[in-house]
């Protein structure tokens, strides 16, 4: 048979399915409406696809004469993928839906150690919660676990990771006696895909991760570039001042140094820094939050001024951001900049919570959704290996 042969049959039935990734609720006669198939070919396919558990009846429609036709609604829970999230402090756990949205969040207190035990529990916690969830495992597609670190396409190896020692993190012990698939991504990658999913207007950007430490990642078609060697969107070690503090990566003067958390809160929990900005007024943390947001600017306009894309701010203090702190941001770079730039290029991320976790998740539920309205790319393509020349 021929390689590039489509079952016709196949691809008329994903055209019904994806009709509900758009629409709330259709009847019978509406998907002939915007089809153009016969009753009795949607007929064959809505069986099908209700013996998947993909859709379901739903309330009768509202009628302007006759019978009123049955609804149909997807079943957004027939398939479900875990994303979990790895701290120095914290694993973050979620169940996510084909819809994309957060069904069961695990939050559980465990510190980050470089040993195979970490890697032993980590296996338990999510065995457990496989077990606890309340779905049947036929129903889960698999796992991602998101890691303060780059990794490989396929998901099996750590490249680089010098905020956690992950030289014992071990992926075989990760996933033993779990028969779904298991697979490590990058953090900020993860999280710009929770980005993409839940905002179809971005096409092209530079997600930018302002949370414990700085990160990014870019944004082209709708889908993450990752470059020659997965470094692609590393903005965060931009050098800032040659002469600078000693960064994580072992060179002196990154921007995150300048930016990391440690450098902002001072020890301060994130609401108390927060409520003695915006409450209490408190001038020296209107000094310290304005160098911040302006050093940011300053590494933003090096990677804007090179990719003139827009620039999404997310990450943990995505949250915390005001119109005013977006707009500042974005007028130091109009400022700074030689060219005549048009307002409107910074924007607030809309996943304010959970991304990393939610993001690793979502390539597996992508692969389910017919491709004409898939919001991501799933992990079959994106592990696709990239042309980069030199």
């Amino acid at each position: 048979m021929n390689d590039f042969y489509i079952d016709p049959k196949r691809q008329n039935k994903e055209r019904i399915l994806g009709l509900f990734f758009q629409h709330d609720a259709l009847s019978k006669p509406q998907i002939a409406e915007l089809t153009g198939f016969s009753l009795p070919t949607i007929n064959g396919h809505m069986k099908d696809l209700e013996n998947m558990g993909m859709i379901g009846p739903g309330e009768l429609m509202d009628s302007s004469g006759g019978r009123p036709a049955i609804s149909y609604r997807l079943q957004p829970r027939s398939k479900l993928a875990l994303g979990a999230e790895i701290r120095k402090d914290f694993i973050k756990i979620c169940l996510c839906d084909l819809k994309g949205e957060v069904v069961k969040l695990w939050n559980i207190g465990v510190e980050y150690k470089n040993e195979k035990a970490y890697s032993v529990k980590l296996n338990s916690l999510l065995k457990e919660a496989i077990s606890t969830c309340g779905y049947p495992l036929d129903n889960i597609l698999g796992i991602g676990i998101s890691i303060q670190g780059v990794v490989s396409k396929d998901g099996t190896e750590i490249i680089f990771s010098k905020i956690l020692d992950t030289s014992e993190l071990d992926i075989d012990v990760i996933r033993k006696d779990i028969s779904i698939p298991v697979r490590l991504c990058h953090d900020v990658k993860t999280a710009a895909l929770a980005e993409l999913w839940h905002n179809r207007k971005v096409s092209n950007g530079i997600y930018i991760a302002l949370s414990e430490h700085l990160g990014g990642a870019l944004i082209k078609s709708r889908c993450i570039e990752h470059g020659r060697s997965g470094y692609a969107g590393s903005w965060d070690h931009i050098t800032y001042s040659t002469k600078g503090k000693l960064c994580y990566c072992g060179r002196r003067g990154c921007i995150d140094t300048y930016c990391n958390f440690a450098t902002l809160f001072d020890g301060e929990s994130i609401p108390d820094f927060f409520f003695k900005l915006r409450e209490e007024k408190s001038k020296s943390h209107e000094e310290r939050w304005r160098k911040y947001l302006s050093t940011i600017a300053f590494g933003l306009y090096q990677t804007w001024l090179i990719l003139e894309r827009r620039i999404i701010l997310g990450g943990d203090l995505s949250m915390w951001l005001i119109p005013d702190d977006v707009a500042f941001i974005e007028n130091e770079i109009i400022n700074r900049s030689t060219f005549t730039c048009k307002p409107g290029f910074v924007i607030k991320s809309r996943v304010e919570h959970h991304a990393s976790a939610i993001g690793a998740a979502l390539p597996y539920l992508a692969e389910e959704i017919p491709e004409y309205v898939r919001p991501i790319e799933s992990w079959s393509t994106y592990c696709k290996p990239e042309t980069v020349e030199f």
